[in-house]
């Protein structure tokens, strides 16, 4: 069996936290303006379509 500290377990997930971090940040850096443009038209095309369906 493998035993652990707290500290040591803690300092764990905070690198897994910090790395899961940093590969966001980094895909976010790969989104050029003109795809975030696009994905934020589709959803307000989508929100749009779910309201008019409504009424």
């Amino acid at each position: 069996m493998k035993i652990i500290t707290i500290e040591a377990a803690a300092g764990i997930q905070l690198n897994n936290w910090i790395n899961a971090m940093v590969d966001y940040l980094q895909r976010l850096n790969d989104i050029s303006y003109d795809d975030l443009w696009q994905k934020a038209e589709n959803r307000q095309k989508k929100i749009l379509k779910n309201i008019c369906y409504e009424y």
